[in-house]
């Protein structure tokens, strides 16, 4: 199995093929990857779940989600991966032990380098449930992030720069991060604008904060404005960032939905439950495929309540699943 490496390759699989490809992904993901993460180790013996075996979707659903809040109690080292050369050796598939047995002894080093954190993302109090709390990001999570930057802008359309950052807003270190290293895949020249005038040229991103302080003024712009949005709920086409699920997802010109790419996360809707007794309103479990720093495995996010519902897709929608405001 092969993941495209372009947005379009990715929207031409038919609909069977790409959520085939996630399945595979996911318990990819299960079998290899979670075995390195002393919290999730913990998790999967809880819940009876043996990577050595074989592991279906049915008894992957049998770990129940933990609540953000909950997994980042842990302690840093349980939650980012420690990949020794044995448990490699053990859980890893047969292309990368070849990759062991031709670096000549230096394999192993070469892979636990792969996997070191580098950066550590800040999450808002909104999704954190308070403050100091980070999520840990290595060198091929900064790779995957510019390349979700990348698709985002291909999708609103971007194809010409200069891309200006507003220097007066405030944008997350996710966001950024993401818009730098998606301009940088696509060629564009990405520059902090000039002092507010009605000079600006190119395609501006900024907040609906930093437009309503009067930072700049967007009537100068002479090409179309990208918002970084701010609330979320916005009617205005933008972005909007997840850092706790390390996405970054262009919001729809009609500021009701979102894509969500289901080749870098697995997104389910899970009922909660209290006392025993299923409530009401779901909420989304996120479950990584790809990334090597924090595993966030099944973890669901305090999402703001107008982004409470995930609905997926159908004949005459987009082919990705999309989270919703609520009526």
């Amino acid at each position: 199995m092969t993941i495209p490496r372009s947005f379009q390759a990715l929207c031409d699989l038919p609909p069977k093929q790409r959520t085939s490809m996630g399945q595979e992904l996911l318990l990819r993901t299960i079998r290899e990857e979670w075995p390195l993460v002393a919290h999730l180790r913990r998790r999967m013996g809880a819940a009876g779940l043996d990577p050595s075996r074989a592991i279906d979707l049915d008894s992957f659903r049998s770990l129940p989600p933990e609540a953000l809040t909950k997994s980042l109690t842990q302690a840093p080292r349980d939650l980012c991966p420690q990949p020794d050369p044995g448990r490699i050796r053990q859980n890893w598939g047969w292309s990368r032990k070849l990759g062991l047995i031709l670096a000549r002894g230096k394999g192993g080093p070469l892979l636990q380098r792969g996997y070191q954190a580098t950066l550590a993302d800040p999450l808002e109090d909104a999704l954190s449930g308070g403050r100091n709390k980070r999520v840990q990001s290595s060198e091929f999570d900064e790779e995957l992030l510019a390349e979700q930057g990348s698709r985002c802008l291909e999708l609103l359309g971007i194809e010409a720069g200069p891309l200006v950052l507003d220097p007066r807003a405030k944008f997350e270190t996710l966001t950024r991060r993401a818009l730098v290293g998606g301009a940088g895949l696509k060629g564009l020249e990405l520059r902090e604008s000039a002092p507010p005038s009605d000079q600006v040229q190119g395609v501006l991103f900024t907040t609906r904060k930093a437009l309503t302080a009067g930072a700049l003024n967007p009537e100068g712009v002479q090409q179309p404005k990208l918002m970084l949005l701010d609330p979320i709920n916005a009617d205005q086409q933008g972005l909007l960032t997840l850092t706790a699920a390390r996405l970054v997802l262009p919001v729809l010109a009609d500021g009701s939905g979102a894509v969500l790419w289901d080749d870098l996360v697995w997104v389910e809707e899970v009922w909660c439950k209290e006392g025993g007794i299923e409530q009401g309103r779901g909420q989304l479990a996120f479950t990584h495929l790809a990334q090597h720093g924090t595993m966030l495995a099944r973890t669901v996010l305090d999402l703001p309540k107008a982004w409470g519902r995930l609905v997926p897709a159908t004949d005459t929608t987009p082919s990705f699943p999309r989270l919703t405001q609520l009526d």
